[in-house]
């Protein structure tokens, strides 16, 4: 979800509020994940919450930044379920960043 997607679900708040409040609402062993443009975001499941930053990117186009982190964060839960929230989260945010910037994002 994006902040004003998740503010609408679960009202105003830090995305970390938000994506908590939101991750106490999905079935057991479900994941939230609330963005926030070039702003922090937060990854939630249970209990557990983490949040980052996404790189910085010359932006080119935001138009499917939000997919490509999304399918990022799908893809590493299925493929590598044990790696933790905080490394799900950073993956996510690099492919967002990356599809935003062209394919020119710098990888770390």
């Amino acid at each position: 979800l994006n902040r004003g997607e998740a503010a609408v679900l679960a009202g105003n708040g830090s995305v970390a509020e938000m994506a908590g409040a939101l991750a106490g609402r999905v079935r057991p062993g479900g994941y939230v994940l609330v963005s926030d443009g070039p702003g922090e975001a937060a990854l939630a499941t249970g209990g557990d919450c983490v949040t980052a930053s996404p790189p910085t990117v010359r932006l080119v186009n935001a138009n499917g930044a939000g997919d490509a982190m999304a399918a990022a964060l799908f893809w590493g839960l299925a493929a590598t379920p044990d790696a933790g929230l905080a490394t799900h989260l950073e993956a996510a945010l690099e492919a967002g960043a990356d599809f935003a910037a062209g394919g020119q994002a710098e990888q770390n």
